[in-house]
């Protein structure tokens, strides 16, 4: 699952890898981890970092975006659809939920698109992801405030397949479990504090689901940039847009998928504040 290059890119100067953190689609071979084997034998030279409240919201932040890679391909026409999106951090424990349509099943042509002879309609393929753990970071001694960060992943995915026959009870159901990161020994990434994490316009959506948008992020926007801001939000939810500016606007994104009428019960407590947020400057 590859990243394809759009113009509005989301600039990102902390290098973070798009390998999928569960065992089974990790490589060894992969330059940018670092395995746990090569953390402990440089232990001798690592410390705990200890953050600042603004810092560890940075971590967390990062933390999000690393485990969101691997499952939703924010670009292209696979998994592009997160229908439900929640996560949650408690100290250095985590949790995060993804209810993912298929969208190669949701939005293609009828040719393309698995078939049901039996119900004579297209059956939907919704993939559930649950990824609990934890995550410890630490630095280099002595070099304080200056050290790149190392966040090191831990933690359990499992993984839920659902195919449903919409007008029939049959519900093929896989489900499989695995552990974060190669050989299950963690997924292991780097943070610099240093470097400021930037969102632009089109992917503002990503920041709204974990954290409250600020006047920074919106400034310089005019009204019809932040209804589109706004409208995002719904948009990675599958909604299905009523207005023809929305229609037009949406309907030639490669990402885009309408899988449901409306979007509004999906959001999460942050998208919901962040909508009437945009709503305030939209004026």
């Amino acid at each position: 699952m590859g990243f394809k290059t759009i113009a509005a890119c989301f600039l990102l100067v902390t290098l973070i890898s798009c390998s999928r953190p569960a065992q089974e689609n990790s490589s060894a071979a992969d330059s940018t981890s670092t395995s746990p084997d090569s953390l402990s034998t440089a232990g001798s030279q690592l410390e705990p970092a200890v953050l600042t409240p603004e810092e560890t919201a940075r971590v967390n932040l990062e933390v999000f975006m690393r485990l969101r890679q691997g499952y939703v391909n924010d670009d292209g026409a696979s998994y592009a659809v997160a229908y439900r999106e929640d996560f949650h951090v408690n100290g250095n424990k985590f949790d995060y939920t993804l209810m993912r349509h298929n969208a190669d099943h949701a939005g293609l042509t009828a040719s393309e698109e698995p078939y049901s002879e039996t119900s004579q309609r297209y059956i939907p393929e919704i993939d559930t992801f649950y990824v609990t753990g934890e995550y410890t970071v630490v630095q280099e001694k002595g070099l304080g405030k200056q050290a790149p960060l190392t966040c090191n992943l831990t933690g359990t995915e499992k993984h839920v397949n659902a195919v449903v026959d919409p007008d029939g009870d049959d519900r093929k159901t896989k489900m499989r479990i695995s552990m974060i990161g190669y050989n299950g020994n963690g997924d292991v990434f780097g943070i610099t504090l240093g470097s400021p994490m930037i969102f632009t316009p089109d992917w503002l959506f990503v920041k709204a689901k974990v954290a409250d948008l600020t006047d920074k992020d919106l400034e310089g926007l005019g009204k019809d940039d932040l209804a589109f801001v706004r409208n995002d939000i719904f948009a990675r939810h599958g909604h299905t847009f009523k207005t023809p500016k929305m229609i037009d606007h949406y309907k030639d994104l490669e990402w885009y998928h309408a899988v449901i009428d409306d979007a509004t019960s999906l959001l999460n407590k942050f998208e919901r504040r962040n909508v009437e947020f945009i709503k305030k400057k939209e004026g």
